[in-house]
């Protein structure tokens, strides 16, 4: 899972406005944000600058979470769209933040993009070895091996997965306005008794919340089993709606299992699965214990505004057939 909490603010929480925007990347967004909002409605392939990154994040905790209702409501009129996904389902995305399709890949589509993340090189995350380039097999020590968007997306089964009209249909359905696709990325997760607490914070094993766009999705693909000894996608029911806390940062397991305690859902499945989440809520990816854990994941948003500038442009040449042009301006490389 891509976390962008320590990019966004390096190290500084801003716990009220007043004290927030004393921080010159806030009082620079003051101007940085609504040019960077007008932008991205006329164009999302715009790249918002970090300033309005950090006062998205900050106007989120500093409102307690009601500025991405706002916001959203105001793409919602702006950009209205009608989606038939299933009702059943969306209400639940709604409610709890958190929904599971069994099988939603075909096996075949599983063996080969098992097999091609089995030899494509990636980037090592966590321990001595951080950021240099592997793959599964030649891997020294490591928590977790992260592969690049423009590398994914050279596998046809990757961009069938992006080319989704059902995925897009789960998102419009959600955010009730068109939605925009904001990137990929696929990891595999490692045992690794050793592994500091840096790692596990650099390899989003401990729990937090993503607050890269102002309304979001994500997409993850199950492409080996999940049980509880591999490192289960973890969720907090409904903290994407409410949290006791808005403040940034990890959080431990004592903590969250004090507050949250039966919200807690490890997500269990088989190779195949889908796990949508809005993961504005708290979650993690579980620690693996017994064997490695393959992911893939797609994300859509409401808007680009916030992250954008941490996010390269993708192959032209590979962004998929759509009406709704905004949807895919990442593709712009």
């Amino acid at each position: 899972m891509l976390d962008s909490t320590s990019l966004a603010t390096g190290g500084h929480e801003n716990r009220r406005l007043p004290k927030g925007l004393r921080h010159w990347r806030n009082l620079s967004a003051l101007w940085a944000f609504p040019y960077d909002a007008v932008q991205h409605l006329r164009d999302e392939s715009h790249r918002s600058s970090p300033a309005s990154h950090v006062f998205l994040r900050t106007l989120y905790r500093v409102s307690r979470g009601r500025s991405r209702q706002v916001i959203g409501a105001a793409m919602q009129r702006l950009r209205p769209i009608e989606a038939d996904a299933d009702p059943e389902l969306i209400e639940m995305l709604r409610r709890t933040g958190l929904a599971q399709i069994e099988g939603f890949v075909s096996e075949a589509s599983v063996l080969a993009l098992h097999d091609e993340l089995s030899v494509l090189s990636g980037s090592i995350v966590g321990g001595p070895h951080h950021g240099e380039r592997a793959s599964y097999g030649d891997r020294p020590a490591a928590t977790k091996l992260h592969f690049n968007p423009d590398d994914l997306m050279g596998i046809p089964e990757v961009a069938e997965l992006v080319a989704s009209a059902e995925l897009r249909s789960i998102a419009a359905s959600y955010f009730r306005a068109v939605p925009i696709f904001t990137g990929l990325a696929a990891w595999w997760s490692f045992p690794d008794e050793d592994a500091s607490d840096q790692q596990l914070d650099q390899a989003a094993q401990k729990f937090h919340f993503d607050y890269d766009w102002p309304l979001f999705l994500k997409f993850f693909v199950y492409l080996t089993p999940v049980d509880e000894t591999n490192g289960p996608f973890t969720f907090v029911r409904g903290t994407h709606d409410q949290k006791a806390r808005y403040t940034d940062g990890r959080r431990s397991d004592a903590e969250i299992e004090d507050t949250y305690g039966s919200s807690i859902r490890p997500c269990h499945g088989s190779a195949g699965d889908l796990i949508i989440a809005d993961t504005s809520g708290f979650h993690k990816g579980a620690r693996p214990e017994s064997s490695p854990r393959l992911v893939l994941q797609l994300e859509y948003a409401i808007s680009r505004l916030g992250a954008s500038h941490q996010y390269p442009p993708l192959p032209r040449e590979l962004r998929p057939a759509n009406e709704l042009g905004q949807t895919y301006a990442i593709f712009t490389k």
